[in-house]
């Protein structure tokens, strides 16, 4: 399949970071210090290839899904594991809604992962489901993520489940090593749910990297996520040795006091 220009992500990231941001209000606190780990089984051939779990967790829950044998050797040390945390959850004037926690590879090889958050009525009936990716998308051992899963539709729902869903690690996997973030800067003030981040990106590894772009997290006082957002260079790629801006908005949905940020490109 032939990627679109690096215009049109840029394009598309800037959309959607400004529908999801106007007019967020929180609507749920952090949950409570101990969670629940429920352990959901799911044998995948490839992303495409996704049947989600009857196991789900309530609020504040943290979630263990477990995947495919890779070398088909002992399920106990091949397997992929990974854990997330929901922190909070913010509704917006347009229907939007976000969910965000923290993703946790708990298994012993690089895993990829995603999340699906269950929507459900009151009677408990399925009204929609809403999924999220981390950035990195493939997690090394023991690695942990902000992850924020938006839902767009503006169908009304009563409570939400938890999924975590193991994926095969196929096709081209963005890298980091030889990005390296300088000149970071954030401006607006500390209070503001909008805050402009900017800073530049320089490749110092052997290879040209196309789609190279910046991932940005937002936590609040108890360290919980409560924004995330991802930009591109400009230009959209970095040839060895090459340095460029990026600059573009951050709405953390209560004030942010903690930030963190990285690069990831793909090899050329």
């Amino acid at each position: 399949m032939r990627a679109f220009g690096n215009t049109t992500y840029l394009f598309i990231g800037l959309a959607i970071g400004l529908v999801a941001g106007w007019g967020l209000r929180a609507v749920t606190t952090s949950p409570p210090s101990s969670a629940t780990v429920v352990s959901v089984v799911h044998t995948l051939e490839s992303a495409d290839d996704v049947t989600p779990s009857e196991a789900h967790g309530a609020a504040g829950t943290a979630l263990q899904a477990i995947g495919p044998d890779r070398e088909g050797t002992d399920p106990q040390n091949s397997v992929s594991r990974g854990v997330f945390e929901f922190h909070h959850q913010f509704e917006s004037s347009n229907g939007a809604t976000w969910f965000f926690g923290t993703l946790t590879n708990t298994g012993p090889v690089p895993s990829k992962f995603k999340v699906n958050a269950i929507l459900r009525a009151a009677a408990g009936e399925e009204v929609g489901v809403a999924v999220g990716y981390p950035r990195p998308s493939v997690l090394q051992p023991g690695e942990r993520t902000a992850l924020g899963v938006l839902r767009k539709d503006g169908r009304a729902f009563e409570t939400r489940d938890f999924e975590v869903v193991a994926l095969e690690t196929l096709g081209p996997i963005a890298v980091r090593d030889g990005l390296e973030v300088s000149g970071w800067l954030i401006d607006g003030a500390p209070d503001a749910l909008s805050r402009q981040v900017s800073g530049k990106v320089q490749n110092t590894s052997d290879h040209d990297m196309r789609m190279v772009s910046v991932h940005v997290n937002a936590y609040d006082a108890d360290d919980k996520v409560v924004g995330i957002t991802t930009l591109y260079v400009d230009g959209g790629g970095l040839k060895r040795g090459q340095t460029a801006r990026f600059t573009g908005y951050v709405y953390h949905h209560a004030p942010a006091l903690r930030w963190t940020q990285f690069a990831s490109g793909y090899l050329e």
